[in-house]
């Protein structure tokens, strides 16, 4: 835990004008400073900031607080990560309770000298630098994204060993690896891509081969700081962004995600696995962010998408995917200068749940009634956990594709259609049901 004292050290250190500045215009009136309150609809400056008194407050809907509590409800994140990000904001040294704390700090120090190190040899290894020129690259995206070069083993190793940095540390913050022939460097020579996490706190690299490695890309090892399963690459910069336009466009790599932000789409993020897992809905949904899903062409793109346009589904998230045509991705329609057709595509992108039941379908020969069936089954299999609001309103769109009656089947249920004899019928229709209806299944089930 961070020590209440080093919290009011921090406030008292700080300018709250020149926190929220930051994150919104402020113009002075009289002893304070005004600005459009970010909280609410606000179209008139109805947010007062004190610098003398150290809080924030708006007249129209009432948010008001300290510096930490600005940071916290504007980047949407906890009350620690608020203290730790406007730490980092002044170069605050933030004291904690606990050794576990302590050691955490260490390993985060690690990075950090070996990302200024990495940064400072980049320019001196020409074919990396041509490497990121020839995707298209701009040397202010190289600096934005803090891109470096990492050489040989030794050379970290060396550099590790001259801050007197101890090995377990450097085990514990991945930045290094041990065999039975003892330490050596995660990444040997390899463009390097600092990951932060939602909090802007560096906690690992991923690494871009420019030898003849198979391994084209590699991330940080498994540890406590890096975990790869809940971490979007880029959601620092992108985060303001992406809440202002309400919507995150999520890819597949670091290039992608560089070359979006560097045409001006910044609301783009990249997993650092093969799809999204559940352990990044909660920056989603925090956030209360739509999403784009924008994922390769080819197969291993389409699973992805397939992946996670169910988890987003299933999560009651609202989203779409974008599939580029010709196996082009996002950074290679950037680089070619076709921006324009881009956001076309990502504004056009198809409703998860449509592209989900659109792929079933696409597995059968629907001109086969057998196979339409099946077919059926397995989209209600996916539509009846959705809820029955969600489930019905793909009625009409499962009836098309399939060319089929939309009264002829109930997507809020499950599995095989096995009450489809029964649709359409009610006890208050007039008639009754006879035994050929209910067949002799006495004490049996539906579909017993």
């Amino acid at each position: 835990m961070i020590k209440n004292e080093s919290i009011e050290n921090l406030l008292a250190t700080v300018d709250i004008v020149d926190v929220v500045e930051k994150y919104v215009p402020l113009k002075r009136s009289g002893a304070n400073f005004v600005g459009v309150c970010p909280f609410h609809d606000d179209s008139h400056p109805s947010m007062s900031v004190s610098s003398k008194l150290g809080i924030f407050h708006c007249f129209s809907c009432k948010a008001g607080g300290n510096a930490i509590k600005f940071i916290q409800d504007y980047e949407k994140i906890s009350f620690p990560e608020a203290v730790e990000k406007l730490a980092g904001m002044y170069n605050f040294a933030l004291q904690y309770t606990g050794a576990k704390v302590q050691e955490r700090s260490e390993e985060k120090k690690v990075l950090g000298i070996l990302n200024a190190y990495y940064q400072s040899c980049l320019y001196q290894n020409p074919a990396a630098v041509k490497y990121l020129h020839d995707r298209g690259l701009s040397d202010q995206s190289i600096r934005k994204f803090g891109l470096g070069y990492a050489g040989a083993s030794a050379q970290t190793i060396r550099v590790l060993q001259n801050e007197e940095i101890p090995p377990q540390d450097a085990l514990n913050a991945g930045a290094v690896k041990q065999n039975e022939r003892g330490l050596y460097a995660s990444f040997i020579e390899r463009i390097t891509f600092p990951i932060y996490n939602h909090a802007s706190k560096l906690v690992g690299f991923g690494g871009r081969t420019i030898s003849d490695n198979p391994a084209k890309y590699v991330n940080s090892p498994q540890c406590a700081l890096f975990d790869k399963s809940k971490i979007f690459y880029a959601f620092d910069l992108a985060k303001k962004s992406a809440i202002a336009k309400k919507t995150l466009i999520i890819t597949e790599g670091y290039m992608d995600v560089i070359m979006l932000h560097q045409a001006g789409i910044d609301n783009a993020v990249a997993v650092l696995g093969t799809a999204l897992t559940p352990a990044h809905l909660p920056l989603i949904k925090r956030a209360e962010l739509n999403v784009v899903l924008s994922f390769d062409g080819d197969a291993a793109g389409i699973n992805a998408a397939i992946k996670s346009a169910r988890l987003l589904c299933l999560n009651k998230i609202d989203s779409s995917v974008a599939i580029i045509g010709g196996g082009a991705d996002p950074a290679d329609m950037i680089a070619a200068g076709k921006v324009r057709e881009l956001e076309q595509i990502y504004a056009s992108g198809m409703e998860s749940g449509e592209f989900l039941i659109r792929r079933i379908a696409k597995k059968y020969d629907l001109a086969r009634p057998v196979q339409k069936e099946a077919a059926l089954n397995e989209i209600k299999e996916f539509t009846a956990a959705l809820g029955p609001v969600l489930a019905e309103s793909y009625q009409s769109l499962v009836a098309q594709i399939l060319n089929v009656s939309p009264g002829s089947f109930n997507l809020s249920s499950g599995g095989k259609n096995f009450g489809a004899g029964f649709e359409g019928r009610n006890f208050n229709e007039g008639g009754s049901f006879g035994s050929r209806d209910f067949g002799s299944h006495e004490g049996r089930g539906a579909d017993g």
